[in-house]
């Protein structure tokens, strides 16, 4: 069977590029013909790739899908590519680029699954975006959530002829590698410096934690459009022990060398890097937001209620204090890694494929 991912960039270096690169050299490895057709950017990966897993962009000097390029062009690039491609499915790698998949697919007899790296109220704020879900409901064969709530929002839609799935992302990281020590005092966050993500309120409550603790840092890993304004608001608090680290490749190193993970995020799909701090046995503070921690985060951490950042601050001071309790946490975090182990989940989506 040809199958094509469908994804806005693959240059990009986050979770949803690292699990599409994962699934497509899986899939490669299973007989499945593979390709990746980005829609702007580089072809090139910045994860690795099998060798017979093709890529292509279609605007390899556009950086990014609002700029100018115009509606009708990426309709008509995209199918005469998959049309050339003789593709039998396409796996739309974030469901709001169905904008142009469905309108270049119509008619054409080619599996179309919709593959939500969110959650269904993610961005609804954007009318575009809400409307464009209704619509996709009724055009695409089968959406995949990552998580369970995510899936019973999906099914309580109305006029939708999509099958929902839930597959969730695997744990990449090799869960019987020995575990982080936790003895080094060192908070950590990882992921792209957007407002998503919720750095600045990771920022604002480390502000709190600094004045009542003098001997933990905490970095901050990742690149992104808020990287100078998080830099300025370093500053302007006289913040003196959180050090942003940038783009790094070396992820599982930094976990090994953490002691605590903290999650900030406004909304999330399924964070992968959660799953990373669960495999090497990192405890963690979270907000629950709406889907994606509250499947990871049992007794290995602590979910917050969102907005309550009196809360998180203390429920971090407490792990920071007590070393025992740090460990005894860190030492759930195996009872959590069953649900999300490769092989299991690679089965689920070549079992729907084959359906």
């Amino acid at each position: 069977m040809k199958i094509s991912f469908i994804i806005s960039s693959l240059s990009n270096t986050g979770g949803t590029e690292r699990m599409t690169c994962l699934m497509a050299n899986e899939l490669d490895l299973h007989g499945y013909d593979v390709s990746i057709i980005s829609l702007t950017g580089s072809a090139n990966s910045a994860f690795e790739l099998n060798r017979k897993v093709s890529c292509l962009s279609l605007f390899p000097n556009v950086q990014n899908i609002r700029q100018t390029i115009g509606f009708g062009k990426i309709v008509k690039s995209l199918r005469n590519e998959v049309v050339k491609q003789k593709s039998e499915c396409v796996i739309i790698v974030d469901i709001g680029l169905s904008v142009f998949t469905i309108p270049a697919l119509i008619g054409k007899n080619i599996r179309m699954i919709g593959w939500e790296h969110f959650n269904y109220n993610s961005n609804l704020h954007k009318k575009w975006r809400k409307y464009l879900k209704r619509i996709s409901l009724f055009f695409l064969d089968d959406v995949v959530t990552l998580t369970q709530s995510d899936k019973k929002v999906y099914l309580s839609k109305k006029f939708r002829k999509s099958k929902i799935t839930c597959i969730p992302n695997p744990i990449i990281v090799n869960p019987v590698r020995a575990k982080a020590k936790l003895d080094n005092k060192i908070a950590i966050s990882i992921g792209r410096l957007t407002y998503q993500k919720g750095f600045d309120i990771l920022i604002d409550i480390w502000s709190e934690i600094e004045s009542k603790d003098d001997n933990w840092q905490l970095w901050i890993v990742g690149d992104g459009e808020l990287y100078h304004q998080l830099r300025l608001n370093i500053e302007e608090k006289g913040l003196t022990r959180v050090k942003l680290l940038g783009e790094r490749q070396d992820i599982e190193k930094l976990l090994y060398s953490s002691s605590l993970y903290l999650m900030t995020s406004r909304f999330e799909g399924l964070p992968m890097v959660l799953l990373e701090a669960v495999a090497v046995g990192v405890p963690i503070v979270s907000f629950d937001c709406e889907t994606g921690p509250s499947e990871i985060v049992k007794d290995n951490g602590y979910l917050i209620p969102m907005g309550n950042r009196q809360q998180f601050i203390n429920k971090t001071l407490e792990i920071m204090n007590d070393d025992a309790e740090r460990l005894k946490l860190g030492a759930n975090s195996s009872g959590v890694l069953d649900n999300f182990d490769k092989d299991e989940i690679v089965m689920s989506w070549i079992s729907l494929l084959n359906k």
